[in-house]
C-alpha cells in the first residue's frame, strides 16, 4: 500500500463476534519489544561489510567513497551512527538501502530505525586533530549554540589579550590594580 509502512503488523479481530479480541495488545507488545532492541557492533559491522560488498559505495570524483562503521547509539528508536569518509555526498538512496538492510537483517519490521551519518577527523589535518568524529548534517556543519558561543567569546579574549585588553575593558599596565575610593587593592 505505502512504502513508508511496509513492515507494519495488520492486526485483524471482530468485535460484533469477539474474536481476537487481546491480538492488538500482543502487537503493541511486540512492537514495543522491537523499539527496544540492542544490536553489538560486531554484529553490525560484520553486515556492514557484507552490505558494502554486496552493493559498493559510489565514486565521487576520483575517490571512493569509504565506510569505516556504524555502532547504536540509542535505542527508542533504534538509531545508528555510520562513520565514513564523505557523509555529505553518501546518497539518500544508499542511506535507504542501508536502512532496509538493517531491517531484514536483524527482523525489525515496522520499527522506524535512523542513521546519523559521522565524519571521521583526519589525523592529518588541520592543528594536528586527531581522531575523534563530528556530527554532520547531510549538506551543512551544524555546531551547538553553546559550544559556538564559547568559541566566539575564546576569539574575543585571544584578541584582547593580543591588544593589552583585560576583561575589566582596561589595559594591562604591568602595576596592581587599586581601589581607589577605599585604598585598597580589589
Amino acid at each position: 500500500v505505502l512504502p513508508q509502512v511496509r513492515g507494519v503488523p495488520v492486526v485483524t479481530l471482530s468485535a460484533l463476534h469477539r474474536k481476537e479480541l487481546s491480538s492488538p495488545i500482543r502487537a503493541a507488545f511486540k512492537a514495543y519489544d522491537l523499539w527496544n532492541v540492542r544490536i553489538t557492533t560486531a554484529k553490525l559491522n560484520d553486515w556492514l561489510h557484507q552490505a558494502v560488498q554486496h552493493h559498493p559505495l559510489p565514486v565521487h570524483g576520483m575517490q571512493r567513497l569509504r565506510v569505516r562503521y556504524m555502532t547504536q547509539v540509542k535505542t527508542r528508536p533504534p538509531t545508528f551512527a555510520l562513520f565514513t569518509s564523505k557523509p555529505e555526498m553518501l546518497p539518500e538512496s544508499y542511506i535507504r538501502y542501508l536502512i532496509n538492510g538493517i531491517r531484514e537483517r536483524f527482523d525489525l519490521p515496522g520499527v522506524p530505525v535512523r542513521i546519523l551519518l559521522r565524519k571521521t577527523k583526519n589525523p592529518y589535518g588541520e592543528e594536528g586533530t586527531r581522531g575523534g568524529s563530528e556530527d554532520v548534517d547531510k549538506r551543512k556543519k551544524k555546531v551547538h549554540p553553546a559550544k559556538k558561543a564559547a568559541l566566539k567569546k575564546e576569539k574575543k579574549d585571544k584578541k584582547n589579550e593580543k591588544h593589552g585588553i583585560v576583561r575589566g575593558g582596561k589595559k594591562k599596565t604591568g602595576k596592581p590594580r587599586v581601589n581607589h575610593k577605599k585604598g585598597k587593592r580589589p
